[in-house]
């Protein structure tokens, strides 16, 4: 299984250089790849940046759509970087608070002639469908992982029915996580705790039938700060992998992250 990370491109890492270095970091440790969210940079125009200081790692685009949204345009900017980095780029599109989910079938038009793969976000029955009959898989975010499994079967029987091989659409989950230096105790929510809960959550997902996972630590943190949180999640997933002779935590052309080298 792949493990990617978040570049939450807001607050103190809403910077250039913060950026650039988190990108360089996450193909110099080995992660799948790096995400970015809707916030308050362009994704289009950070993933631009990221695209020219890597060569190996995956580009993740999170964007939010809405009903008045210009299909044309946002699949013209992904286009171009997709072009840019060779065809490292990963789309999942969702919805705006408030918009319907007929906003989806235009944007999925727009992108269709494009060669990154398209993958939605939401729970509805609606969107599920899309995701089964016209998207390239699911990538849900903030879903408890006790409630993946129900969801992720609802699709790939969605998939089969509609003709297509439940295998071909793929399951990328990003998770919020809330990472504290002690183990959470009872009733605490799906990747919440310490590392090693963290990292349990990890391989459940993975269990569910999960391609990939791609974490997103919670609060304002400085560029170390994340990076150490994200190679302590790794390194318990990975002894975690030693377990599973099947479980792979990179792909075969990534190298394993070393959570100690994540100096920048």
């Amino acid at each position: 299984m792949r493990i990617g990370i978040s570049v939450a491109q807001c607050d103190r890492l809403a910077r250039p250089a913060a950026v650039v270095a988190a990108v360089k970091a996450a193909e110099q440790l080995g992660y799948s790849s790096v995400w970015v969210c809707d916030s308050v940079l362009d994704p289009a125009g950070v993933l631009s940046a990221a695209a020219a200081v890597s060569s190996r790692v995956g580009l993740g685009a999170a964007i939010l759509v809405g009903d008045r949204e210009d299909p044309v345009s946002l699949a013209r900017a992904l286009a171009t970087v997709d072009l840019l980095s060779e065809g490292r780029l990963t789309v999942t599109i969702g919805l705006r608070p408030g918009a319907g989910d007929q906003a989806l079938d235009p944007i999925l038009d727009a992108l269709a002639p494009g060669r990154a793969p398209v993958l939605l976000d939401g729970r509805t029955r609606r969107v599920l469908d899309l995701a089964a009959r016209r998207a390239g898989g699911w990538s849900p975010a903030g879903v408890p992982a006790e409630h993946l499994a129900p969801l992720w079967a609802e699709l790939r029987g969605l998939a089969a029915a509609a003709g297509r091989d439940p295998d071909d659409v793929r399951l990328v989950v990003r998770a919020g996580i809330d990472l504290a230096p002690a183990p959470a105790g009872a009733g605490r929510a799906s990747y919440q705790g310490d590392a090693e809960q963290v990292a349990g959550d990890v391989d459940a997902t993975y269990r569910i039938g999960a391609d990939e996972v791609v974490l997103h630590l919670a609060g304002d943190l400085s560029l170390d700060e994340a990076l150490d949180g994200y190679a302590r999640i790794a390194e318990a997933a990975e002894l975690r992998a030693t377990q599973r002779p099947s479980y792979q935590l990179m792909n075969s052309t990534t190298p394993m992250v070393d959570p100690s080298a994540h100096s920048t």
